[in-house]
């Protein structure tokens, strides 16, 4: 085994896939963060995990995190239809999102509230997650076809609307082999 292959497969990580042989479609998963919240609203808690939230939540949670015993929310966890409301214990000032976009400690903690901001965007927009392989896909419309088509417009370039060719997914989210695909066309 090459040694590529081991650091990869130590480190969790599939190899590359990528074939210098076949022609293949390439799709980014890369969005431009245009604006940033203007602030971070927070309240006091007696909870201690983001997880702890989301696993006594019956219907999900908002985006939202747990540092120092504060909820931090893109919204305010206080307001009265905040499902968050019921793990507060007090209501704190708002902050300036600056303060964490500019502290390299919070950071990857406005990240993580992006992230799920955009996960619950895309699971209203019919896209799903796979925890397992931690991918988000297209779910099948089908057990034949081997690829669906979606139709769209790109609001950036305002270009005529195409067709965007997928490679099926299990019904699980789970990617299909590229032995199953035709030539050219590789699991996500």
């Amino acid at each position: 085994m090459e040694s590529k292959d081991l650091v990869c497969r130590s480190a969790g990580n599939s190899t590359q896939r990528i074939s210098f042989d076949q022609k293949e479609r390439l799709f980014t998963n890369l969005l431009p963060v245009t604006q940033l919240p203007r602030l971070l609203y927070r309240a006091k808690t007696r909870k201690r995990s983001w997880q702890a939230l989301k696993e006594e939540s019956k219907k999900g949670i908002p985006p939202c995190c747990i540092v120092d015993g504060r909820i931090y929310a893109l919204a305010d966890p206080m307001h009265k239809s905040n499902v968050l409301r019921k793990w507060c214990t007090r209501s704190e000032a708002p902050i300036p999102a600056t303060e964490w976009t500019n502290d390299p400690e919070r950071f990857n903690d406005v990240v993580f509230l992006l992230n799920q901001l955009l996960g619950k965007h895309m699971g209203q927009c019919g896209i799903r997650y796979n925890p397992k392989f931690k991918r988000n896909y297209f779910p099948r419309e089908n057990k034949t076809d081997v690829q669906f088509s979606r139709e769209w417009k790109s609001e950036r370039t305002n270009v005529s609307t195409f067709s965007l060719a997928l490679p099926a997914q299990q019904t699980d989210g789970s990617p299909v082999s590229s032995q199953s695909l035709p030539a050219g066309v590789f699991p996500p």
